[in-house]
C-alpha cells in the first residue's frame, strides 16, 4: 500500500513538474494575499499572483545564469514573504533548497555550507556581513544576492532587479528528486544534513490540509523560523497550497502577536511550548492587573470551563480573550519539545485546543498529530494516515519501547553521509527515532523519554551534548566536562530544559588558586564564554556546575551521563 502511495505520488510530481511546489491558487485567488508582514517599515505583501509571477521572473535569471538540476542554494533570512520568493524561484530553477538558521554563527554556518558546497546564497540585507563572510570562506558559492535593498556590488545584487532575456520552462522534477537539505549539527565532527525529498513534502502538505481541514479562509501567522521544518511544511506550503493567507510577525512580544491576530484575524499558528506558556502567563497578567474580581471571575470560569465539553460555550465564556486575538482563532499547532498538562489544560478551557504533535527533522516532519476529531490530551496524537509507527520494546512485559516509524514521510538519508544512514534506518526500512514511547489501544502516541543524550530546549531548537563538550575539551582550564538537558525549576522556562555543563577544573588551576574559589569560578566563567563562542547562542551552557572530583566512568572510560544528572539534583548551580 505504502509503495502505491509512492508511485501516485511519483506520477503526479512527473507529470506536473517543479508547478506542483508552486501556489496553484493564482488562477482563482490571484488578488488574494498569498504573504504578508506587519510592523512598520518592514511591512509587506505579496498577492498569489505576485507570489507566481516574482518567483517565475527570479527562476527564469537563475536557470539562464546557468544553475544546474541538483544544485543547491542556501537562504539566509528572516522569515518575511521574500523568502517565498526565494525559496520557489529555487526549486523551479532546479536546485535544492538550503534554509540556514539565523542564530548560528558565522563559523556554524561555514561549516554547514562547506559540506553542502551551494552554488548561491541568498541572504537579506540585516546579514549582509554574514553574507559577505561566507562568500570568502566558501569556495563553492558563484554569486550572492540579497532579498532586500539595493545592490551592494557585483558580489551582492538585489532580486529585485534580476531579469532573464526571456522566459525559460520550469524544471520538472521527480518525486524521490531532493528538495529542501536542512541542517542539524555546527562547527564539530561532520555537518549533518538531511534530505527531504518532493515526495516528502507533498505527502506532508496533503496530510495536513486534510487532518486541519485548511481551506483559503485560513489565516496563519508564523512566528517560527522557516528554516524548520515544521514551520515550512505545516505552516508555509500547506497553507499557500490550501489558498490561504501566512502572516509573519518578527517579535515574541504576545502585546505585539496579538495585535497582529486582530489584524489579519488570525485562524492558526504552528508554535512551540515555549511559546504557548510565555501567552499563558501574559493572559493571566493581564486578568490580575484588571483586579481582584476579574480575577476571582476568570478563576472561576477556568474552573466551570472544565465541565464544559462544547468549544462554543468555552469560546462565549472567553469572549473578552478571544477578541483580544482577534474573534476567529480556532486552534494551535505545538511540537518540538514535550508540552505541559497545565499549559494544555489552561487553553482548552479558553476554547482555544492546542494540537499537540509529534516529528524529527528526519521524517520530513509529521509523524503524529492530534485534531479536531481525535484529540487527546497528553499524547501527540495518532499516525498521518499512511505512515507506520511501532515500539520496539525490550522485554515481552513492558509496553514502553523505541519508536519506530516507516512511511512515505522518511527522509531520502543524510547528504554525504551513508554511515549514519546505516545507523537511523534498518533494512526493513523503519527509521529509529532514537525517542522512547508507547501506543494506547486507540493507536494515541504518547512519549515518554530518550534512548539519545539529545537536548530540546522550551523552543524547539535542539543541542547535542557532544557537540559543546568537544569545544569546551580545547580550554586548558577545563580537565574534564559532562553537558546535559537540566530541568529548569523556576521562572517561564520551568519544566523545560535547558543547556547545563557539569565542569572538572584543571589540576593546575585548583591548586594555584586553592584557598580562593570565587577565582575558581570567574576564571571558568571566563574561560567557558570564550570558548563557546563558535557555538550559536541557544547551544552555550546558561548552567555550569563546578565539581572537584573526577566524573564517573564506565570501565570503557564513558562518562556514566545518569549518575552525572543523579549527582547534579543535589548541588546549587555555581555560575549562571
Amino acid at each position: 500500500m505504502l509503495n502505491r502511495h509512492r508511485d501516485h505520488h511519483r506520477q503526479i510530481t512527473r507529470s506536473k513538474g517543479a508547478t506542483l511546489l508552486m501556489p496553484l491558487k493564482a488562477d482563482t485567488n490571484g488578488a488574494n494575499p498569498a504573504l504578508c508582514m506587519t510592523g512598520g517599515s518592514n511591512s509587506e505583501e505579496l498577492t498569489y499572483t505576485e507570489l507566481f509571477e516574482r518567483s517565475k521572473a527570479l527562476s527564469d535569471y537563475f536557470i539562464e545564469q546557468g544553475i544546474r538540476q541538483g544544485e543547491r542554494i542556501a537562504i539566509l533570512s528572516e522569515s518575511r514573504p521574500r523568502w517565498g520568493l526565494a525559496f520557489f524561484a529555487s526549486v523551479n530553477a532546479g536546485a535544492a533548497v538550503v534554509p540556514l538558521d539565523m542564530a548560528l554563527t558565522e563559523a556554524e554556518l561555514t561549516a554547514i555550507l562547506l559540506n553542502v558546497e551551494p552554488a548561491i546564497l541568498i541572504v537579506s540585507a540585516s546579514l549582509e556581513k554574514t553574507g559577505e563572510a561566507l562568500l570568502r570562506s566558501v569556495p563553492s558559492l558563484r554569486q550572492a544576492y540579497l532579498l532586500d535593498g539595493p545592490d551592494k556590488g557585483i558580489n551582492f545584487l538585489s532580486i529585485d532587479k534580476l531579469k532573464a532575456s526571456d522566459a525559460k520552462d520550469p524544471r520538472e522534477r521527480a518525486s524521490d528528486e531532493t528538495a529542501v537539505i536542512t541542517y542539524t549539527s555546527g562547527t564539530t565532527g561532520k555537518p549533518k544534513g538531511i534530505m527531504i525529498t518532493f515526495g516528502n513534502l507533498i505527502f506532508q502538505i496533503q496530510s495536513t490540509k486534510k487532518t486541519m481541514n485548511l481551506t483559503s479562509a485560513d489565516v496563519c501567522l508564523s512566528i517560527l523560523p522557516l528554516n524548520h521544518l515544521l514551520e515550512l511544511a505545516g505552516g508555509f506550503l500547506s497553507i499557500l497550497h490550501a489558498g490561504g493567507q501566512i502572516c509573519y510577525c518578527n517579535t515574541l512580544y504576545p502585546q505585539e502577536i496579538a495585535q497582529t491576530m486582530r489584524q489579519k484575524k488570525v485562524t492558526c499558528m504552528v508554535t512551540v511550548p515555549l511559546f504557548l506558556k510565555m501567552l499563558k502567563e501574559a493572559i493571566e497578567r493581564e486578568v490580575r492587573k484588571a483586579g481582584f474580581l476579574r480575577k476571582w471571575f476568570f478563576d472561576l470560569s477556568l474552573k466551570f470551563a472544565a465541565r464544559i465539553p462544547f468549544r462554543t460555550f468555552k469560546k462565549a465564556l472567553f469572549y473578552p480573550v478571544h477578541k483580544q486575538f482577534g474573534g476567529k482563532l480556532k486552534y494551535f499547532v505545538c511540537g518540538g519539545a514535550p508540552l505541559e498538562m497545565e499549559v494544555a489544560r489552561f487553553f482548552d478551557r479558553l476554547g482555544i485546543p492546542i494540537y499537540q504533535g509529534y516529528g524529527l527533522t528526519e521524517t520530513s516532519p509529521v509523524i503524529s498529530v492530534n485534531s479536531s476529531k481525535h484529540n487527546r490530551m497528553g499524547s501527540v496524537g495518532r499516525p498521518l494516515p499512511g505512515v507506520s509507527v511501532k515500539v520496539q520494546k525490550n522485554g515481552s512485559g513492558e509496553e514502553e519501547g523505541e519508536i519506530l516509524t516507516k512511511g512515505p514521510h522518511v527522509m531520502k538519508g543524510y547528504y554525504r553521509r551513508e554511515d549514519l544512514n546505516r545507523e537511523v534506518i534498518d533494512g526493513d526500512g523503519w527509521l529509529h527515532t532514537g525517542d522512547i514511547g508507547r501506543i494506547d489501544n486507540e493507536g494515541y502516541l504518547y512519549i515518554t523519554g530518550r534512548t539519545k543524550n539529545l537536548i530540546v530546549l522550551g523552543g524547539g531548537k535542539k543541542v547535542q551534548p557532544e557537540e559543546v563538550e568537544l569545544v569546551l575539551s580545547h580550554g586548558s582550564m577545563i580537565k574534564e566536562s559532562c553537558v546535559i538537558g537540566m530541568q529548569s525549576k523556576q521562572g517561564l522556562l520551568q519544566a523545560t530544559e535547558e543547556v547545563c555543563a557539569v565542569i572538572v577544573p584543571s589540576e593546575e588551576l585548583t591548586e594555584k588558586y586553592a584557598e580562593r574559589q570565587g577565582a575558581i569560578e570567574e576564571k571558568l566563567k571566563k574561560e567557558i564564554q570564550n570558548r563557546t563562542q563558535t557555538l550559536a547562542p541557544y547551544k552555550r551552557p546558561s548552567k555550569v556546575v563546578i565539581r572537584f572530583e573526577d566524573l564517573p566512568k564506565t570501565s570503557t572510560r564513558k562518562i556514566k551521563r545518569y549518575v552525572v544528572e543523579q549527582w547534579i539534583d543535589t548541588q546549587e548551580c555555581l555560575i549562571c
